[in-house]
């Protein structure tokens, strides 16, 4: 949840979705399999997408944080 919700500020405060770089060091993630981990969980359960490969910044939020 508080990932989702650091997601949702950055995009309204930046206009982009963050890195998985900026995620990590935001959070203090010991590694970027953490953050893909978080990620993946939000992905399944449908509240964010990001497509394959290297796309830097094409997360997308699916769901808010605030529909829990």
């Amino acid at each position: 949840l508080r990932v989702l919700e650091f997601i949702e500020q950055f995009i309204q405060e930046a206009g982009i979705a963050p890195t998985f770089q900026e995620i990590r060091e935001h959070f203090g993630f010991a590694s970027f399999n953490s953050v893909q981990r978080y990620l993946k969980q939000l992905q399944d359960k449908n509240y964010i997408h990001f497509p394959g490969g290297n796309q830097k910044r094409a997360l997308q939020v699916l769901h808010s944080s605030r529909s829990f």
